[in-house]
C-alpha cells in the first residue's frame, strides 16, 4: 500500500496543534509492522511485515531536489521521494473509505493516470524488484483493459500522451513499460490506446 503526499500542495482540515503518531498507530494494530530505518538511524518511509515479504507500506511523495526522505514531524513519519510520482498525484479523484468506525473521504489517483504511472515505474524498477514490477504490469493491464472494454480508450490515451510528451526520460520509461505490458497482454496492442 502506498500513501502519497503531493508536496507543498496539500491542505488538511485539522487543528494546528494536532499531533499524529503514525508509527504508534501502526504498532497498535498488532500486525507486526516494522519500520525500515535509514543508515543514519532515522526512521524510513517504509514498513514491512516480517510474516509476509510481499506486504509493505510505503509513504511517498514527489521527487525532491536532493532525493532524500522528507521528514514530517507532526505525524511522526518520513516520505520517500519517487521519480515521476507527481504524474499520479495530478488530477486526483475522490473516493470514500468505510470502516466500522465511520467513513472518510480520500483523494485517489485518476485510474488512467495511475495505469500510465505503473508503466513508467515498471521501466524504472531494478531487476531486484521483479515481483513488484510484475504487479505494476498486472495493475496497468487491468485498468487499461477496463478502459478499452468500456469505450474509454480516449481517456487512457490522453494520460498516455501527457506522459510521453513530458520529455525523453518519461517517454523512454513509458515505452519500456508499454512494451513489457504488450508481451504479457498482446490484446492491448490496439492503436486507439497508444496513439500519439
Amino acid at each position: 500500500m502506498d500513501f502519497a503526499h503531493a508536496g507543498q500542495n496539500v491542505s488538511l482540515a485539522l487543528p494546528a496543534d494536532i499531533e499524529i503518531d503514525v508509527h504508534g498507530a501502526l504498532e497498535s494494530l498488532g500486525m507486526g509492522w516494522l519500520p525500515i530505518s535509514r543508515f543514519n538511524g532515522k526512521m524510513g518511509a517504509q514498513y514491512r511485515n516480517p510474516k509476509d515479504s510481499e506486504l509493505r507500506l510505503d509513504f511517498v511523495t514527489s521527487m525532491t531536489r536532493d532525493g532524500l526522505p522528507v521528514a514530517m514531524p507532526k505525524p511522526n513519519l518520513s516520505l520517500q521521494p519517487l521519480k515521476f510520482m507527481e504524474f499520479s498525484l495530478e488530477q486526483p479523484i475522490q473516493g470514500c473509505v468505510f470502516s466500522n468506525l465511520g467513513s472518510c473521504i480520500v483523494n485517489l489517483p485518476a485510474p488512467e493516470r495511475y495505469a500510465v504511472h505503473k508503466l513508467i515505474v515498471h521501466g524504472e524498477r531494478p531487476a531486484s524488484q521483479r515481483t513488484k514490477s510484475s504487479k505494476d504490469l498486472l495493475q496497468a493491464a487491468s485498468l487499461i483493459s477496463y478502459f478499452l472494454r468500456n469505450g474509454q480508450s480516449d481517456l487512457f490515451n490522453a494520460a498516455w500522451r501527457d506522459a510521453i510528451y513530458r520529455g525523453k526520460d518519461w517517454r523512454e520509461r513509458a515505452e519500456l513499460g508499454r512494451d513489457a505490458l504488450l508481451r504479457v497482454a498482446p490484446d492491448l496492442a490496439t492503436g486507439e490506446l497508444w496513439a500519439v
